[in-house]
């Protein structure tokens, strides 16, 4: 009997000790928690230096104190805390892991808390996310959860109006669609130094962008506006030079948000084009850290004395940047203009522009392989490119020249002749004609490309691209004559949108107009067109030499 008296004795004791230790590990884990919610406070007082690791440290000493201590009175605010800090983690990185250990989170807080006042929270929450997903069902389901579960919730107003919104939606309320534009589609284009990403829109919408660290990103809002269900579901892996991958989000219920992952964000522009409208972002590689680099590089090293060459001037009498860093020509990327479902310009005898401008660009292509240039083509056959794919393909190959094969059309059938332009504002009645054109828009739209193109005149291509463009039509017009009669157009400039965004020389050829009956009659002819294509390599052959200081290249 006196042992078991001992035995009680020491259980009580035991017992005692334990509650007064638990109690006190229950106070500090409570400190613990004034002290995380501070941090969290601070931590998100900016987006912009967020730091992704720091953002799931935080998550994860919230759930040290509910899965140390799951019975004491602030594990259900513990534990709401990690899935709210994952939710706003998902809601800034766009990442689909964040937002599914947020629902598996809150779904765990209703289940280990039912009666927590937070429970009705989570649910309403997952509600949310779910239809953020446009996974309607699923989100009634949760909807009708919080109701059964607990009808006198705070979110029952909100409650009732996101059911009444969602069911609208899955009986195809097209009253919605008629508001919200729809980002259908992301096209990418990546090389070492250059990418293009192009967000495809079915109508016009405004759109914002803003950069994020650690890792680095850009990031695209485009409002009001909703993802299709295909890319809410999507995370485009790229990892090809300094692009890592596309990701996609409904970041809210009106806006849809792109982020493009970077190793190191460079340099980008971020511009919009119409008929159709799409947003189209370009990145480049810091080109003056790589000339730093190519310098460091050769610091040192001894090598022979070469005869200096001095390369000619510009027009303008000055030297750009290509002629101060003495670069040459080695590729060059050669673009048929239109073709597949896009005919271009038809003629008065039913030719069709997409199929001259291929004729003479893929014989150009063999002349100039033969004098050991590398030459690509961004179409080789009758397919159809959009005109951002056409440049993006140019940039990607890193190419030293862009040459864009043409026809001209026009109302007036009297006009013939050839012409060369440049990117430039167009300050003419027919430049802006032929740009609208080429463009596929209206003349009014030309209008509005101007405002880019001030951007655009930042790039020191635009000078070469000129000189270039002066080169090669003097050339065309002394080829052809020696056995046609050809007018003259003159070399001209224009906003067209297959030229914007080049990181090198590029111009556009009309090699003579397929509405008039004189010059359709000479573009049947292979002998004609063949004049053409020897004036252009004799053009381009002569434009390399004076970057060489070879000749003096007719500036």
């Amino acid at each position: 009997m006196n042992r078991l008296v001992k035995i009680i004795i020491y259980i009580l004791s035991f017992s005692m000790i334990s509650y007064i230790y638990a109690s006190n590990s229950a106070k500090d884990q409570y400190y613990k928690f004034i002290e995380l919610d501070k941090k969290e406070k601070k931590l998100f007082s900016s987006e912009k230096n967020l730091k992704e690791k720091a953002i799931v440290e935080l998550a994860e000493k919230y759930s040290v104190i509910y899965k140390k201590y799951p019975q004491i009175k602030i594990a259900d605010d513990s534990l709401f805390k990690e899935a709210s800090v994952y939710e706003r983690a998902y809601r800034i990185f766009l990442k689909d892991n964040y937002r599914l250990k947020t629902i598996e989170l809150f779904k765990k807080l209703v289940s280990n808390y039912p009666s927590s006042v937070y429970a009705d929270d989570a649910i309403y929450k997952i509600a949310v996310i779910e239809w953020e997903k446009r996974e309607g069902d699923q989100a009634i389901n949760y909807l009708n959860q919080l109701e059964k579960l607990y009808p006198n919730t705070n979110y029952k107003d909100k409650a009732i109006i996101l059911r009444k919104e969602i069911e609208k939606e899955l009986k195809g309320a097209r009253e919605v669609s008629s508001v919200l534009a729809v980002i259908k589609n992301i096209r990418h284009w990546t090389g070492k130094k250059y990418t293009r990403v192009v967000i495809d829109i079915d109508r016009k919408t405004n759109y914002s962008y803003g950069t994020l660290i650690d890792p680095d990103r850009l990031f695209i809002d485009i409002q009001p506006a909703i993802l299709t269900q295909e890319l809410i579901k999507q995370k485009i892996e790229v990892k090809q030079g300094f692009l890592q991958a596309i990701r996609t989000g409904q970041f809210s219920k009106n806006t849809g948000r792109v982020v493009l992952d970077f190793d190191k964000i460079k340099r980008f522009d971020i511009f919009n084009l119409d008929n159709p409208y799409r947003i189209v972002i370009d990145i480049y590689a810091d080109e003056r850290k790589e000339i730093s680099e190519v310098v460091s590089k050769e610091e040192g090293v001894v090598e022979k004395e070469i005869p200096i060459v001095q390369p000619n001037k510009n027009a303008d009498g000055t030297y750009s940047l290509v002629r101060q860093l003495g670069l040459g020509i080695k590729r060059i990327v050669i673009d048929a203009g239109h073709g597949g479902k896009d005919p271009g310009a038809i003629g008065v005898n039913g030719m069709k522009e997409k199929d001259i401008s291929l004729a003479i660009a893929k014989q150009l292509a063999e002349f100039l392989k033969k004098d050991g240039f590398d030459v690509y083509l961004t179409r080789d056959e009758d397919i159809y490119l959009t005109l951002e794919e056409r440049t993006a393909i140019a940039n990607s190959l890193e190419a030293d020249l862009f040459v864009s094969i043409h026809v001209n059309s026009s109302k007036n059938r009297r006009l013939r002749g050839i012409e060369t332009y440049y990117l430039n504002f167009a300050v003419s009645e027919s430049e802006m004609e032929v740009a609208a054109r080429e463009n596929a828009t209206s003349e009014k739209s030309v209008g509005e490309l101007q405002k880019l193109i001030k951007k655009i005149m930042l790039n020191s291509k635009i000078k070469e691209s000129m000189d270039f463009a002066s080169v090669v039509h003097k050339n065309i017009m002394t080829a052809v004559k020696k056995e046609y009669d050809a007018i003259n157009l003159g070399v001209k400039r224009a906003p067209f949108y297959v030229l914007i965004g080049a990181q090198m020389p590029s111009i556009l050829l009309e090699v003579s107009f397929i509405s008039n009956p004189v010059d359709a009659k000479k573009l049947c002819d292979n002998e004609y067109k063949l004049s053409i294509v020897k004036g252009i390599k004799d053009g381009i052959i002569e434009y390399g030499e004076a970057l060489k200081g070879g000749v003096n290249a007719g500036l």
